[in-house]
């Protein structure tokens, strides 16, 4: 049997006693967030409904919501290829759990939240599921669930890998371990032709450059009969809109929401009177909080239905919408990116032909920021004056507004296939 490095034993010693040592805790957050049996699963103590799945399925890991909707396709892909074999789909947040449930249950997949990179945890998933193919989306990478799986000649796939710039350079000072986190995979698909030099820097040569798999996963883009009807559902109808998506919050005053905020009043005193303004928070549970720092009887939060008319700022605090609600939008701004959050994906208003602006922390999205810049259908603000100028000139000019949004919306479509390309290139003969 081979003998585990002594770094290996190491790592698994660390973790394991932080797993044991925060139980409670994890005991609380699971109970709080209506999921009982999510803490015991994690940690390989209840494994009572690991049990009731059939075995030898496929096994897809995905992040969070990001990386579930880069999953879908990826997943209806499998089943389509993979007829009679079982899908598990793990996450790590309520929310990616409850994005995932909604969209393929009852598609011979089982939603599961992931187990923690401890022994025991990932002995008892491996033992119990025996899955034939393991297949992670874009990051979220362990040193033990990796190793154990390639022991057990579980063949596996990194898709959509990505290698931020803050990645690269902390490879360069530890080398090894970041070899180390890419190497146990059988074959990995990248993003980008840039990803692929880095993965080359860290000695892996098994990396293909398919594509990226998140310009399929794009919700197809709303006909003009859909934006009006959806418009309506929101209670936007007739009125001009700034859509700002995936926002966090900073110091007091700081945060993309209050920036946000104050663009919006200043369009509304120089522009347009009856501007309205969508805020969408990256965590929807922050609706109260935002619904806090807007002016006194004008903002509403849609969980509660749509906006009244006399108000005129729509806090999204739902799970789902954001994609097509960017599509009601005359100008969208992508979070996560004045606030140094490493952005959001810039391609779903992109896709509905809406032209983009985001912060200069676009880190994880560098790519597709590039690409929608290059196309002219996007714009880096680097502070709230530009955020606030760059705004009024779209709003004032319907026509370059327009001519943006076309731009990107043709970059999208053209980019669309990677999952084709990838599923094609899988090696199915040794998947059993």
């Amino acid at each position: 049997m081979e003998q585990a490095p002594v770094w290996l034993i190491a790592y698994f010693i660390v973790i394991s006693i932080a797993a044991l040592c925060c139980w409670p805790w994890w005991s609380l957050l699971s109970l709080r967030r209506g999921r009982p049996g999510w803490a015991g699963l994690r940690l390989g103590f209840k494994t009572q409904h690991l049990r009731s799945l059939p075995p030898g399925g496929i096994w897809v890991h995905a992040l969070s919501v990001g990386e579930v909707l880069s999953a879908v396709p990826v997943i209806r892909a499998l089943r389509q290829r993979l007829t009679a074999q079982p899908i598990y789909i793990s996450v790590s947040t309520y929310a990616a759990w409850d994005m995932i449930r909604k969209r393929l249950l009852g598609e011979g997949c089982y939603i599961l939240v992931r187990p923690l990179d401890v022994p025991w945890a990932v002995k008892h998933w491996l033992d119990t599921l025996r899955p034939a193919f393991f297949c992670l989306i874009e990051s979220d990478l362990w040193p033990g669930w990796q190793t154990a799986i390639r022991k057990r000649g579980i063949k596996s796939v990194l898709l959509n890998a990505r290698i931020s710039s803050r990645s690269s350079k902390k490879y360069n000072f530890f080398p090894g371990a970041g070899r180390k986190l890419y190497a146990d995979f059988d074959s990995i698909f990248v993003q980008s032709g840039r990803d692929m030099a880095r993965l080359e820097e860290l000695g892996i040569r098994n990396g293909r450059d398919l594509g990226n798999i998140k310009y399929d996963s794009l919700p197809l883009p709303l006909n003009s009969k859909q934006r009006e009807d959806l418009k309506q559902s929101l209670g936007l109808a007739g009125r001009r809109v700034l859509v700002a998506g995936s926002t966090h919050p900073a110091a007091p005053g700081h945060g993309e929401e209050d920036i946000c905020l104050r663009v919006w009043q200043r369009l509304r005193a120089t522009l347009l009177p009856d501007l309205a303004l969508i805020l969408a928070p990256r965590d929807q549970r922050r609706g109260a909080e935002i619904l806090s720092l807007a002016p006194a009887s004008q903002a509403w939060r849609y969980s509660q239905g749509s906006l009244p008319p006399e108000r005129s700022i729509l806090i999204l605090d739902v799970i789902g919408l954001l994609s097509q609600v960017y599509g009601v939008g005359e100008v969208a701004f992508v979070g996560g990116s004045l606030a140094p959050f490493r952005g959001h994906n810039p391609l779903e208003p992109a896709l509905q032909g809406v032209p983009v602006l985001f912060g200069p922390d676009m880190d994880d999205f560098a790519l597709p920021a590039g690409e929608l810049q290059d196309a002219g259908a996007a714009r880096t603000v680097n502070d709230e004056e530009e955020f606030y100028e760059n705004c009024r000139e779209l709003m004032a000019d319907p026509d370059l507004a327009r001519r943006m949004g076309g731009q990107g919306r043709k970059l999208c479509l053209r980019n669309q296939g990677a999952v084709e390309r990838i599923i094609a290139s899988l090696p199915w003969d040794e998947i059993k």
